[in-house]
């Protein structure tokens, strides 16, 4: 078989999508589309599975429970917050001791709370609080900082046994200790996410706000890349988070506001529990009777939950791939009558190809050349877009994948057309 001439088939591809560069275009900007959106279809479904399995391995056959109080209902967070009141204070801490001291289950507190930390422009957004969803503060100044630029960045506040409890290790420097949970210094030890690492050494400090109380934190350690722990019936990757210690000693005296927050925080945690034959809510609403400390609202988050959440979302990705399925039929067929149409209008130019030389195979080079241009340019335009907003994965090999099925979808008719062509009247001069 000849090979085409192909300076010849690049000229006319060239010159078919410049002659009809408007559907050109509509053609590439759906096509773009199609191929984005199962993309992102693949990546949500690969993204949801994945957290699933994880959460089941962090949670196995345990149940867990969350602790909600229902403080600001009844009145009685406003009681607590009393700073001329020390005994609700007492009280509430002598709840949450007993439930860290029962060898039933685990009582662990995990607090998501930012800490305001001066801004360096080296450090890049992805740190900064509410980044995923589009909700990162501008640096801003702040009076208890002497006036510097600071920033919310991502940190969760964690009790000793968190660690243990979920099998995390730091992959350099030290875990936290007993000593790290007291606050009694304004120099408080912090574990660093694994994207920490071209930014802190071990050793480095740096000044921020806990809350509203000025503090200088110490990089202890950092954690392996992909850590990840369940918060409150989610489960969080710890890349890019501060590791803070949920204060369990805290001079009431020096710090009366800090410490009833901070406690309070705590005492909404997370009850682990195994094979132990317990009733956890009646369990922590006797507790809460007997020390006259908050009502707390106690929710089981297992297996189901997180498997009604991932139902849920199948049902939306489901639609999500009709709609894909859809698009790709429509941008098959809508290539495909496109080029029948180009096909058409050029019969005397093939007439003219094949009396100089050509050959028919030329023809269908150009005519797939033609098809090959707009889907790659979508292809190419997709994979851009996905690996902007999505990263690497298995996304953009099905976006590949889509792409090759609309390009031998579209090429199916024009091939067949082409291949029966009358060669014979093409030649013919006209009377």
């Amino acid at each position: 078989m000849r090979w085409p001439n192909w300076q010849i088939v690049r000229a006319e591809v060239h010159r078919n999508i410049v002659n009809k560069r408007f559907i050109a275009l509509a053609l590439i900007t759906q096509a773009c589309i199609c191929f984005t959106l199962i993309a992102i279809v693949v990546a949500n479904t690969v993204a949801a599975y994945t957290g699933t399995e994880q959460f089941r391995h962090f949670i196995g056959e345990k149940s867990y429970y969350t602790l909600n109080d229902l403080g600001d209902q009844d009145g009685s967070f406003a009681q607590y917050m009393d700073l001329d009141a020390e005994e609700p204070y007492m009280r509430l801490r002598q709840f949450v001791n007993e439930l860290r001291q029962n060898e039933e289950f685990s009582f662990i507190s995990t607090i998501i709370q930012p800490l305001r930390i001066e801004y360096s422009p080296d450090m890049p957004d992805r740190f900064l609080y509410g980044y995923e969803e589009g909700d990162a503060r501008e640096p801003a100044p702040l009076d208890d900082l002497d006036g510097a630029l600071s920033v919310s960045q991502k940190a969760v506040h964690i009790c000793p046994r968190v660690l243990d409890e979920f099998g995390i290790t730091v992959a350099e420097g030290r875990e936290f200790t007993n000593s790290d949970f007291a606050l009694d210094s304004e120099r408080v030890s912090v574990i660093l996410g694994s994207e920490y690492r071209e930014f802190y050494a071990l050793g480095d400090t740096f000044k921020g706000l806990n809350l509203f109380e000025p503090m200088s934190f110490e990089v202890i350690g950092f954690l392996p890349e992909d850590t990840a722990m369940p918060v409150r019936g989610a489960l969080f990757f710890l890349d890019r988070y501060i590791l803070v210690p949920a204060f369990a000693n805290v001079d009431l005296n020096q710090y009366p506001t800090f410490a009833r927050i901070t406690l309070s925080q705590q005492a909404n945690g997370q009850i682990v529990i195994g094979d132990a034959d317990l009733d956890v809510p009646r369990h922590v609403d006797r507790l809460s009777m007997k020390y006259n400390t908050f009502s707390f609202d106690v929710a089981k988050v297992d297996d189901s939950n997180i498997m009604g959440a991932l139902r849920m979302s199948e049902a939306v990705l489901g639609v999500l791939l009709r709609i894909a399925l859809v698009l790709i039929l429509f941008t098959i067929v809508s290539l495909s009558a496109s080029v029948l149409g180009y096909i058409r209008e050029n019969y005397f130019r093939y007439g003219v190809h094949l009396m100089s030389g050509g050959s028919v195979t030329d023809i269908l080079y150009q005519v797939l050349g033609t098809i090959g241009a707009i889907v790659g340019t979508a292809l190419c335009l997709s994979l851009l877009t996905s690996l902007v907003f999505l990263g690497v994965g298995l996304h953009l090999l099905t976006a590949v994948l889509s792409a090759l099925v609309v390009l031998v979808g579209s090429s199916i008719v024009p091939i067949v057309l082409i291949a029966r062509l009358d060669v014979n009247s093409l030649l013919r001069r006209p009377e």
